[in-house]
Order: structure tokens, then sequence, then C-alpha cells
């Protein structure tokens, strides 16, 4: 199956001035590679992409959870189990572990959608909040209309150095069945403390290395920090002549991981697998130490030509890959080693649509949330309708709600004629004139009381 829907508009820079780095032999550098891939992404935006990823558990994985809990079972019935066992609460966690990654009889796939659109400045996301709403408008909204009428379920974020807030979060009927209220937010956060969504190659490029710490697994090899990365050499790989790079980056207790990439010179400098392990240097401190095996194994099994010069990739999978620990159960046999050592996860990334060199994004600043939206305002702790004379302020939603005496600067003027929102003085008023309006009725009972018992002892 084609997995991807390629749309391409004019190129708006010369590809012919846009060269990458040449390499001959074996004389590349880390840093000639480096710079080969920033060149090709840069070349492609901004641009828009719409992304799909698939994760499941593995079969293997499936077949251990259920072999040791039917191994912890029969320990358990060999005696009686006290309440809250250890055994007993091993049992129940890997029961959990078996519900959570099998729906009748099947592997549970969980599926995530995103588009977005990368500028050098901006960046914006569209993830849908219901399953229904995976796809996409051509573009993302430039008018209040558009973010009702093609966003209703989706989170929108536009994030940019030049708005303030930061970023501006719409949130549309949050996927509710009513549909009384539209919901949206602002915030100084960046995108990625907002939301966790799946993130494609984008190297360095623009709003993405400051909008947020999500990198793309593709984009690692380029993005880390590194205590020491180095070119290794050329391999052949599925056919593919590619430079071996090799670096390492800190982890917990003095450990790092290490990780082998194939990179393919020919197509954009693009990494076209990468192999991670735990590296634990000796005690000696002389650099040496040993490697585990691979614990995340990335394979990109399509990439596409954009025009000539420039190349994205499309389709890769992620393996997380439960790796027996040779570091620590050097005893274990070969064939334990083999049982110990598989795929637990896997995630099946594809990108469904690409556009690249499009119009910078544009920005819900400029767009502005239509009239009546709900909007907390995470700079402020306060909430507020949108276009109404008074903003309101509630910070649990549970109290009663606080009136300020006006709505944050940043919120976008509307013509329409304002949401009537009462005011203290009003409020004042009303209580005067019903406690007025009590007396009166009081003083009346009291005097018609009086009135009828005269009467009675008249009579």
């Amino acid at each position: 199956m084609q997995c991807l829907r390629f749309i391409t508009f004019g190129l708006s820079i010369s590809l012919a001035n846009f060269m990458l780095p040449a390499v001959s032999g074996n004389e590349v550098t880390y840093d000639e590679v480096s710079a080969g891939y920033e060149a090709n992404i840069r070349s492609l935006g901004p641009f828009r992409v719409v992304v799909r990823v698939s994760t499941s558990a593995t079969l293997e994985h499936l077949r251990v959870l259920k072999e040791r809990r039917l191994a912890l079972e029969g320990l358990a019935s060999q005696g009686t189990l006290k309440p809250g066992s250890k055994i007993e609460k091993l049992i129940k966690e890997l029961e959990e572990d078996v519900s959570a990654i099998e729906t009748d009889g099947a592997l549970t796939v969980r599926e995530q959608y995103a588009c977005l659109a990368v500028g050098r400045d901006s960046l914006q996301i569209a993830v849908p909040v219901r399953k229904s709403s995976c796809i996409f408008p051509e573009s993302f909204a430039r008018t209040q209309q558009d973010l009702v009428e093609s966003y209703p379920d989706h989170l929108v974020l536009s994030w940019s150095r030049t708005q303030k807030p930061n970023s501006w979060i719409w949130q549309g009927y949050s996927g509710l069945q009513e549909r009384d209220l539209l919901y949206a937010a602002l915030s100084d956060k960046l995108a990625s403390d907002w939301l966790d969504f799946p993130v494609p190659p984008m190297g360095k490029w623009g709003a993405v290395s400051i909008a947020g710490s999500q990198s793309s697994v593709l984009d690692r090899p380029f993005r880390e920090k590194f205590q020491k990365s180095s070119v290794i050499g050329r391999e052949d790989i599925g056919g593919v002549s590619a430079i071996v790079i090799e670096f390492w980056v800190p982890a917990s207790h003095g450990t790092s991981f290490y990780t082998k990439c194939w990179v393919d010179i020919n197509r954009g400098y693009i990494p076209i697998r990468l192999e991670k392990s735990l590296f634990v240097p000796s005690a000696r401190g002389n650099g040496d130490g040993e490697r585990s095996d691979p614990i995340e194994v990335v394979t990109v099994s399509e990439i596409q030509s954009v025009g000539s010069t420039f190349f994205y990739p499309l389709c890769w999978a992620v393996e997380s890959r439960r790796a027996y620990d040779n570091l620590f159960e050097a005893n274990h046999t070969e064939t334990d080693r083999h049982q110990q050592n598989y795929a637990y996860r896997i995630q099946n990334w594809r990108i469904d649509s690409f556009s690249p060199n499009i119009s910078e994004p544009v920005l819900l600043s400029e767009v502005g949330f239509p009239k009546g939206t709900y909007c907390f305002d995470e700079t402020k702790n306060e909430y507020f309708t949108v276009g109404a004379v008074e903003a309101v302020m509630d910070a649990t939603l549970q109290s009663i709600p606080k009136v300020v005496t006006r709505a944050p600067a940043t919120v976008p003027a509307v013509v329409d004629k304002p949401l009537r929102v009462s005011s203290p003085r009003r409020w004042k008023f009303l209580v005067a004139n019903g406690l007025v309006i009590a007396g009166l009725v009081v003083f009346a009972g009291v005097r018609w009381f009086r009135v009828a018992r005269r009467d009675r002892g008249v009579n």
C-alpha cells in the first residue's frame, strides 16, 4: 500500500543554488554529515506534514507475559498466598499488562495523528480529539469561521516567539457531545509542554528547535548533545552504500547510550538504520567498556525525492527491544540470551501528506478566537469569555467566579455586540432592591395580622 499522498507546491527556492555538501572516499567527517542532513531539511521549509503513528506490542511479548503469568500462578498454587503478597501483586500486574495490549484476542493498536506546519519562526500543530477527526483540511485556519468549521474537534496549537503569549491553543468543543461552548487557552509554555504529539523529522530548522524539546528519532543523530561522535567507515546495507557514524549520549550513573547509525549520503544524508545500546565504561577509566545488545532499532523503508536534489523519509519503523542484559547476566546460556532478546513494541511511522516550501503559517493571534469562546489564560491564572465586557476569573471552576475589571489586552477585539456579563455594581443594586421588597412584604404581613386579630376581638 502506498503510504503517501504527496503534494508538491512550486519550489520557492532555486534548487541549483542550494547544493548539499559533496563527499568523496572515506574523508567525510561527522560535521560534514550533520551539515548535509541539515541543508537537506532546510531546503524543504517551510513545510506542512501529516504524520500517522501506529503503536502495538508484539506477539512475542504477549507470549512472554502469558508464560510468566502461568509460571507465577503455578507457584501460587503450591501454597496459600497471603493477601497482598509479592507473587499476588506480580500476577495482577501481568494480568493488567496483558489486558492493555490485547483486545478480543488481537493485539491492541494505538494510532496517533498530527498535522504540522513548520515555519522559520512559528509552529502550528493540529491533533484530533476524536478518532473521526483524523482527516485534516488542506491548510490551517485563516479565519475564525475556519476554526469552528474545520477544527471543531481538534487541539490546534500555534507557537511563535513573536506572539504574546507564545502559545495560543484552540480546543474547539473538546470532543464533547454538547456543542454549546468553545474552549481555548493562552500560555507561555513550549509546544511540547502542552501536547504529546508525534514529531516527524525536522532537523534543527526553524521554530522546532525553539518551541519544544521533542525530536524525531531520525533527527537525534544530529541534535543530541554527544560525549563523542565519529565516522567509522562505509557499509552496504540493503543495497545502499552508507556512511556509518557512532555517538555516545550521557545516561545515568556514569553509563551512556551508544548509537550506531547508517546514513544514505546520496539521499539527503537521511539515516536509514539506527541501533541504540547501553554502554557501561570499565572501572579502569580508559575509555573501554561493554555494550548491551540493541535496545532500540530504527529502519527506514521509504524515502521520497523532492525534485531531483532533496529528500524526505516517508515510512520507518521503531522497534523497542527487551535486550538480554549481557552486562549483568553473563552466566546465562546462548539459548537464554536468544529468548531474552526480542522486540516487545513496534511503532510504524507514515507520512500521509507532505507539502514543501509553503507560505509561513498564519498565527492564531492573527486569526483570534471566536466571540463567546471560554478561554484560560495560564499566564494570569484566569478564565474569561472572548468578547465579553469583563473577564471572569475562576482558577478552580468549582468556586463562585470572581469578576475582574477587563479582559486581557491580548484577546482580539470583536465587532459584534459583546456578551452581557453582570458586574458587582449591578449585583449590589439588585440585592438592595430585593431587601427593600422583602421588608415591605414583612411589614404588610404584620400589619394584616394585627388588623385581623383586632377584628376577631371586636366580634
